[in-house]
């Protein structure tokens, strides 16, 4: 968007993150905290390759959260799959971060943002993300960024690499640095620079 008002504009502009607040931060860690989260289960979200990824993972937990419209574009019948939990839409996500071991954002479409990729390293869980929009902007390492992102077997292929435990504890040192550039305080004193 800067580079777009710079050039058809010739203006400069300052972008202002809608980044989470701390409300979304778990205190506490839930005992079982093993599932692969992925919210707001339609198509241009990546709802196929959720599908595919939860077809060919029987052995593992997968917590799929309704969006507010409460749409599931999930076409196989998930009460057949016993390690899946279907919740509905939540305000206290940070509850549902609790339970997360990992946050799937496979989105096909062109996102402006992310939150879901901001919130989850606020609670120090890696992403498995597309290498679209503004997705891949704040990318840093605290995960795996996925360029083939249309091919579930890169999903896969990113949910095996982050089994290591490794790799894995890499990602979740990574999404410091995420929490270190945005915070709703940084935002904030931003816009009031720009008011000035």
């Amino acid at each position: 968007m800067k580079t777009e008002v710079k050039k058809q504009l010739n203006r400069s502009s300052v972008v202002l993150y809608p980044s989470p607040h701390e409300e979304c931060i778990a205190t506490n860690k839930q005992a079982f905290n093993n599932y692969i989260t992925f919210f707001n289960p339609v198509n241009v979200k990546g709802a196929a390759i959720v599908e595919w990824l939860i077809k060919n993972n029987p052995h593992r937990y997968f917590m799929i959260i309704l969006g507010w419209d409460k749409v599931n574009e999930i076409t196989i019948d998930l009460k057949k799959y016993n390690r899946v939990l279907v919740v509905p839409s939540q305000e206290n996500v940070a509850e549902i971060y609790s339970y997360s071991r990992l946050v799937l954002i496979p989105s096909q479409w062109e996102e402006a943002f992310g939150r879901v990729h901001i919130e989850a390293a606020m609670n120090k869980i890696p992403a498995i993300i597309s290498a679209r929009g503004g997705l891949k902007e704040h990318f840093c390492g605290n995960g795996v960024l996925v360029t083939d992102y249309s091919n579930p077997q890169a999903w896969q292929d990113a949910l095996d690499y982050l089994d290591d435990p490794n790799n894995y504890q890499k990602a979740v040192t990574k999404t410091e640095e995420i929490r270190k550039q945005l915070s709703i305080k940084k935002e904030a004193s931003k816009l009031l620079q720009v008011l000035k």
